[in-house]
């Protein structure tokens, strides 16, 4: 899982950076009450660290095992940690939303839903799942825990996502 870990995060540094740069205009927008550039640099990030995260994610997929075997030669490693490479991989095409939507929150001022939202991912959905999941998946319940608290905190963003148009508008 380390290996997985190692590997995923170098593209979730990218998003994490690109949101970094999309922040600052976000914030500008919003405080100088120009919705329709927020709105427009919002889906122009939306979907550019999309699409960043698509191709990531087929990356991965297909050369799950190549990547890993930079890490390491055991045979069993390779399989488990390509295994959980593709597993995660999964989901990462909606990381590029989650991480824009989060950064859109502390942007425009809403540290509540930005920290919610910051947190969901590796504590409020993984925890749980990493503890439980494994007394009835074994070894599998560990490899899906990331991809379920993805798929959780993706569908968490969303509804309340739904709110921010009215909190943007209000400004």
């Amino acid at each position: 899982m380390g290996i997985t870990n190692r590997i995923f995060s170098i593209g979730i540094y990218i998003l994490i950076r690109f949101s970094k740069g999309y922040q600052p205009i976000a914030g500008y927008n919003f405080g100088s009450k120009n919705t329709e550039r927020l709105k427009s640099a919002t889906k122009i990030s939306i979907k550019w660290s999309t699409i960043f995260a698509i191709v990531l994610a087929i990356t991965q997929i297909i050369f799950s095992k190549q990547l890993v075997s930079l890490f390491s030669n055991n045979s069993e490693v390779i399989m488990i940690a390509s295994k959980a490479l593709i597993a995660y991989s999964l989901m990462l095409p909606s990381f590029g939303f989650q991480i824009i939507i989060m950064t859109l929150f502390l942007a425009i001022g809403d540290a509540k839903n930005g920290f919610l939202l910051s947190i969901c991912r590796q504590g409020i959905f993984l925890i749980p799942l990493v503890l439980l999941l494994p007394i009835f998946l074994n070894l599998n319940g560990v490899i899906v825990s990331q991809p379920l608290a993805d798929l959780f905190t993706t569908i968490f963003t969303f509804t309340i996502a739904i709110n921010i148009n009215k909190k943007i508008l209000a400004n």
